[in-house]
């Protein structure tokens, strides 16, 4: 069953990576970020890759809801000029209304600060 508004009609506010950003009338936004499970649509995006055991991914499967929100598979990707293999998570149930979204062409720390108690 799904979460209900509670009353007044809001929805309870999103959680997850965002960037703030403003609307062309001056409005504050939060821009939550999602990688969509599209083939053939958005860009690659510069990012960060990290070593960890699978007690950390475990953890890190918990926090990125694997598998009812996220799923999670492995794909090639280029570190230096190097071709290496890295688990990604991926939405792949999402409203398409979400691939009319601007896409980065960068995530990571230094843009998009997060706690570092997320890996611990």
């Amino acid at each position: 069953e799904g979460q209900r508004p509670p009353r007044g009609g809001r929805r309870p506010p999103l959680e997850g990576p965002s960037i703030e950003a403003r609307s062309p009338r001056g409005t504050k936004l939060l821009l939550f970020i999602f990688t969509l499970d599209q083939a053939g649509t958005g860009r690659n995006i510069k990012g960060e890759l990290y070593k960890i055991d699978e007690q950390k991914l475990a953890h890190l499967d918990i926090l990125e809801a694997y598998p009812s929100l996220y799923t999670r598979k492995i794909i090639q990707i280029s570190v230096n000029r190097e071709i290496i293999e890295s688990w990604i998570y991926l939405m792949n149930d999402f409203r398409e209304e979400l691939l009319k979204n601007n896409y980065l062409n960068e995530y990571s720390y230094k843009l998009l600060p997060w706690d570092p108690a997320y890996l611990e």
